[in-house]
């Protein structure tokens, strides 16, 4: 018998909506394949990504464009930099179920990491 390891891959997603969206703690991106956020699944679509201006530990996911989808995330701060530099990004992970949102980066040295539940 043999077994595959899978290794989670790590995607990193910044294709922003209008060439990009980045107000403050605001992103506005399109995820072209359905992902998780802890428990929710959202489907592909067009997305609002912000903190909560109660909590910034609160992250809410938003579909626009008539995507009736949306999440409330729990997230701590990300440790490292962003991948995309100083441009907005979304870093998923993939594994058996699919992608999963990861890290959210609203700039080079600023983001917040979901954790897995």
């Amino acid at each position: 018998m043999t077994s595959k390891l899978r290794t989670p891959m790590l995607l990193l997603f910044a294709l922003l909506v209008g060439g990009g969206s980045a107000r403050g703690a605001t992103i506005d991106v399109r995820v072209p394949f359905p992902f998780q956020v802890q428990d929710h699944k959202m489907p592909a679509g067009e997305y609002r990504v912000e903190r909560s201006a109660d909590n910034p530990a609160i992250l809410l996911i938003r579909g626009e464009q008539g995507l009736h989808a949306s999440a409330l995330a729990a997230s701590i701060v990300a440790d490292g930099q962003s991948p995309r530099g100083d441009t907005p990004a979304l870093v998923f992970t993939r594994g058996e179920n699919g992608y999963r949102l990861k890290d959210v980066w609203e700039t080079h040295s600023y983001g917040r990491e979901i954790p897995s539940l």
